[in-house]
């Protein structure tokens, strides 16, 4: 039974590498994602270092960049010295969350900005070459705004399946 634990954990810790990666984050940071998705109860920072074989500090570290995340949670228990953290196993939530970031940070800009620069070179006399690009963002827009609209079509059905 305790080798099933450790090849399931350690085989989802393989595929938080990977994702992690793919989305910039470290070894360590995965590796600390991996764990506290699958603990299905609060874990303090001593046993994650001692599970992980790095230094307090460095998960203490590696920790803090996960309190952006809403659904993690750090905590010192009444009458104790250690730092507990948890994470809520809500994949649809989570989704929904890297969903809104993309459109916020990334989407919403792009289809604020474009037509400014569209409308500021696209009636000027331009040469063939200027004529494509301003065709690229014309097109990139476009698209843009699929996704835009297929991501809201998504938060929607995150909506009604709660």
């Amino acid at each position: 039974m305790l080798q099933i634990k450790q090849t399931l954990d350690n085989e989802f810790q393989e595929l938080c590498l990977k994702i992690g990666s793919a989305y910039g984050l470290d070894e360590v940071s995965s590796k600390i994602f991996s764990i506290l998705y699958l603990e299905p109860d609060e874990i303090c920072l001593e046993e994650l270092a001692n599970k992980l074989g790095y230094s307090l500090s460095t998960i203490s570290k590696c920790v803090s960049q996960f309190e952006r995340v809403p659904l993690f949670k750090k905590y010192r228990k009444p009458k104790s010295k250690k730092i507990y953290c948890f994470l809520e196993k809500d994949f649809e939530k989570l989704t929904a969350m890297m969903l809104i970031k993309l459109l916020n940070d990334k989407i919403v800009p792009f289809r604020e900005k474009v037509p400014l620069l569209i409308d500021k070179y696209d009636n000027k006399s331009l040469d063939n070459k200027s004529k494509q690009k301003i065709q690229i963002l014309k097109n990139a827009l476009k698209q843009t705004k699929n996704c835009e609209c297929a991501i809201h079509v998504m938060l929607k059905e995150f909506e009604i399946s709660k």
